[in-house]
């Protein structure tokens, strides 16, 4: 499992690229089998404020660095999402990074930290909220098996409550999974065959 730990803050002096060093070193210093932990710093990404034509549930990405970033975000299974507090809500630049995307977030689990001279909670209630309506799953919650329906679309967790993707066998029926995790339905052409998958009865 790949693990981002996403540095929300982008102004100098910031704290946030250290509390994401203390999360890189602590969770390296588990030794945890099959877990692997990257920092993404968004300072580093410098995404450009999204003003993009089509919304990011669409998934037509025609903003500057924005596809680039879907393909980073793809890759990971999980995040922990890091950001301080300012005026009681939470970083800009961690907004619009969640903004540009859709579908990449959807059924992964998520963490967060925040920090703040009021302990940085609002901001993670703010965050949890935004987290939630993009699909993303709290890491406080119940472990989710198997299958999930989540903003209308299936996706399958396995008994570590993995999201899962590619071809599934799953009580003796074979299911695709995109690599976002949702069912695939329809028509699909694999290596050099066609096959038709239906959807969940």
């Amino acid at each position: 499992m790949l693990i981002y730990i996403i540095v929300g803050s982008v102004r100098e002096g910031r704290t946030a690229i250290k509390v994401a060093n203390w999360v890189l070193q602590a969770t390296t210093e588990l030794a945890l089998k099959d877990i692997q932990t990257e920092i993404i710093d968004l300072k580093e990404w410098d995404l450009p404020l999204f003003a993009g034509t089509h919304p990011p549930a669409s998934g037509i990405y025609d903003q500057p660095k924005q596809q680039q970033w879907a393909d980073k975000i793809a890759q990971a299974q999980a995040f922990i999402l890091i950001s301080p507090e300012y005026n009681h809500g939470y970083s800009p630049a961690l907004k619009n990074a969640l903004d540009y995307l859709g579908k990449e977030w959807q059924g992964k689990s998520a963490a967060y930290i925040g920090y703040g001279s009021t302990n940085g909670s609002r901001s993670i209630d703010q965050i949890c909220q935004v987290g939630t309506q993009l699909g993303l799953v709290d890491s406080n919650a119940v472990l989710v098996k198997g299958w999930n329906k989540i903003t209308n679309k299936w996706y399958y967790f396995n008994d570590q409550g993995i999201m899962q993707t590619g071809w599934q066998l799953i009580n003796n029926q074979w299911f695709y999974l995109n690599a976002s995790g949702d069912m695939y339905t329809g028509w699909l052409k694999s290596g050099n065959k066609w096959y038709y998958l239906n959807k969940l009865r």
